[in-house]
């Protein structure tokens, strides 16, 4: 992964009567660096393309000099920012651009900013802060006018309620953006991986493998391997899932799409949808017998995670370091990684997945025979599971995992 570093170094660039004219030319010339090197394959370009943006953005707020420039390059830099996992410092510059925009009435500007910061925040797992952002977007959009504007905002907004597990509101979300969006235009891919992601939530296996056929087709007629990349990640986690849950085995296809993601994004300079896809082929292979090529990418993938503040991913690559360890017989390392994962579920809200990794924290307790331990810890579960009536085949699994280990825990004990 490619360093840099964690703030902009702020150096003053001179005063009084020439202090205008060296913005306005300190501005303009980092403005063609920018854009003369952003369609660069070169990772160290892009990282330098980056900071010289955050640097101009920087000089432009302070003077408030050269909107119409710092509104191009937020529009070019913005994927680049995200695709090489800039965070804080990028959400820090684009509130300001906010202000900015609303005071000279750049709604069109102001809808696309918006739309950025809730993206990023949905990235680090902020989601009520990035449903805000969204929906904020999404007005915005629908006054400029630009339909397509609103699909996108719509589109992000939907992959928010599904994280959320509000599903109804996620279909919405799609529903509304394809209306908006023409037959061949690559925004629909992004609506029908919402409509994928909600099919596969609800163990719909089919129509969860049609939606992101879909949505592969619209990014393969696009050419962007990047997002390409990411169609084949989410196919094999398709197939992963139905392998786990659906009684069909579909592990050598997960392994292959999974495979063919990994080696399209380790030369994409894309290091969140990579330790994504190396945690979804770690699962693979640990279910394939392949436990300590399975570490490996897991070390991998939680090292990035950890790195670039992604949390829901990084707890679920806890969950799965626990599972391989609960497989190699040492408990104790698999009630770290699992408590882990807990911590982490807990920080976010995510109560359904809290629920599945704690399980793995039951299973590790009852291998060390601390039954009791075991035994309290399912029956505070099985009084929390009510909460997940709503999701018919979450709850049922649920309570039949929690009620077993229950059952092994009063036997141990007695």
């Amino acid at each position: 992964m490619v360093e840099r570093v964690s703030s902009i170094e702020r150096t003053p660039v001179g005063d009084g009567q020439s202090s205008g004219a060296t913005f306005r030319r300190y501005i303009r010339n980092g403005a063609g660096v920018v854009l003369a090197r952003l369609d660069s394959d070169r990772a160290e370009h892009l990282q330098s393309v980056c900071e010289l943006s955050l640097h101009i953005l920087f000089y432009s707020l302070l003077a408030q000099e050269g909107w119409s420039l710092s509104r191009q390059i937020i529009t070019v830099v913005a994927p680049r920012m995200e695709q090489l996992g800039y965070r804080e410092e990028w959400i820090h510059c684009l509130e300001s651009c906010v202000v900015w925009a609303r005071a000279g009435e750049d709604t069109a500007a102001e809808a696309q900013i918006l739309r950025t910061l809730g993206r990023l925040h949905r990235l680090m797992d902020r989601y009520a802060v990035a449903e805000s952002w969204l929906e904020q977007s999404v007005a915005a959009s629908r006054l400029s006018g630009d339909a397509r504007d609103v699909a996108t905002a719509l589109n992000q907004l939907g992959r928010v309620y599904h994280l959320q597990y509000r599903y109804e509101d996620a279909l919405a979300c799609a529903a509304e953006a394809l209306t908006c969006l023409g037959a061949d235009d690559a925004e629909r891919a992004e609506s029908h991986y919402v409509l994928g992601m909600v099919a596969l939530g609800q163990r719909r296996w089919a129509e969860a493998e049609i939606q992101h056929k879909l949505a592969l087709d619209f990014r393969l007629r696009a050419g962007d391997q990047r997002t390409i990349a990411w169609s084949y990640q989410n196919l094999g986690l398709v197939c992963l899932r139905q392998s786990e849950y659906g009684k069909q085995n579909r592990l050598p296809e997960a392994n292959e799409w999974l495979r063919q993601a990994v080696d399209r994004l380790e030369s994409l300079s894309d290091p969140y949808h990579l330790a994504v896809a190396q945690t979804n082929l770690g699962a693979v292979q640990e279910r394939l017998g392949n436990y300590q090529e399975s570490i490996r990418l897991y070390q991998q993938a939680s090292a990035s995670l950890r790195f670039l503040g992604a949390q829901r991913p990084l707890a679920q690559t806890y969950n799965n370091l626990g599972l391989i360890y609960l497989r190699l017989t040492e408990p104790e390392r698999a009630e770290d990684a699992f408590r882990d994962g807990v911590a982490i579920y807990v920080d976010i809200g995510d109560h359904q997945s809290r629920l599945n990794t704690q399980h793995g924290v039951v299973l590790a307790l009852l291998q060390q025979h601390r039954f009791a331990e075991a035994a309290e810890l399912c029956e505070r579960s099985l009084a929390e599971i009510e909460s997940l009536q709503s999701f018919p085949e979450e709850y049922a699994e649920k309570r039949a995992w929690y009620s077993d280990s229950l059952q092994k825990a009063r036997q141990g004990a007695a």
